[in-house]
This record gives C-alpha cells, structure tokens and sequence, in this order.
C-alpha cells in the first residue's frame, strides 16, 4: 500500500513539474553575511509565476561590550507577473508577497524575546535568463504587519502601536539555474 501511494505521490509531482519551468536561485551576499538566502520559482504560464523563498537568519553582534545574538525562521511567497516575457517567466514584473517570519532575539543569556511578524506588500523587478539557462534577478518590494508581536518573559507587547517597526522591505539579487 505504501509504495501504491509513493508512485501516485511521484507521477503527481512529475506531472506538475513538467507542465512548467522550475528555477532555483541563490543570493550570493546573502552566504558572506550569514543568511541562508535561497529560492525557488515555478511558472505557471508564459506571465505568472510563484515563487518561495525561506528566510534562515542567525545573527551575533557585539555593541558597547554586549553581544546580541537573533535567530530568525520565515519565508517569503511571492506571486509575480511578468509584463512582457521574452522566454517565459522574464523580464521586467510586478509581484505581491506575503512573508511570516518568528525570531529570537537574545542578549548574553539575560534577556530574550520571541517575535511574530506577518508582512504583506508589493513590488516589482527584473529576470535575465541566459542561454545557457543561468538566471539574474533583483526585486525590491514594500510592505506593511498584518500582524507584529513580542513575547519577552514578562509581558506581550504589541509592536503594531509602533509605526515605524510596521514598514517591510525586501530587496535581493540572485543568480540560479532554470529547469
């Protein structure tokens, strides 16, 4: 019975991927500063795509004699729609993204705080995809938390009452291998 519901599970999965293009993507700056910045993109016509990003951020900084450590799990979905695509799934493209993310954000063992942010924006940017299959790409977006909260030991505090922290950006450059 297992290996009935396998084979059904992998014809379903081939079959979907061979009606579309399929791209993996890294961001090389993303690897120098500690963030595993990597993506994936299946077109689902000759204009739409959709896209997935997981965000793993684990970051230590060291300020006036403290160092700060976060860590940081999420992702990014993204919906685009390319204007005028040359070779599927290019050029130039507007998108609208959601991005959930949680973090811990510590100081030497003294203090710690979970946070909860749910993003929603739109945005837009270019592909170039080779030849040889190599993709470019660079997006920049902006958006504003559906929803935004902190869990320190003592008490929630709700970020929202804060305008500033609500505002989200994402910006990245990447380079990958189309399928």
């Amino acid at each position: 019975m297992n290996r009935f519901i396998l084979s059904i599970v992998l014809i379903f999965v081939s079959t979907f991927l061979s009606f579309g293009q399929v791209e993996i993507k890294a961001n090389p700056l993303g690897l120098v500063l500690k963030n595993i910045d990597i993506g994936a993109e299946y077109g689902i016509s000759q204009n739409i795509g959709l896209g997935l990003q997981p965000i793993i951020d684990f970051d230590r900084i060291r300020l006036f004699g403290e160092t700060y450590k976060s860590a940081r799990f999420g992702a990014i979905l993204q919906g685009k729609y390319y204007f005028i695509p040359k070779k599927r799934i290019d050029n130039i493209y507007g998108m609208l993204y959601l991005k959930p993310i949680a973090g811990n954000y510590a100081l030497e063992n003294i203090y710690s705080i979970n946070a909860v942010k749910i993003s929603m924006g739109i945005g837009f940017g270019y592909k170039f995809v080779s030849t040889n299959h190599i993709v470019f790409e660079s997006n920049f977006g902006y958006g504003r938390a559906l929803f935004n909260k902190a869990y320190p030991k003592i008490a929630t505090i709700d970020l929202s009452t804060y305008p500033y922290i609500n505002y989200d950006f994402i910006l990245s450059v990447m380079m990958g291998y189309r399928f």
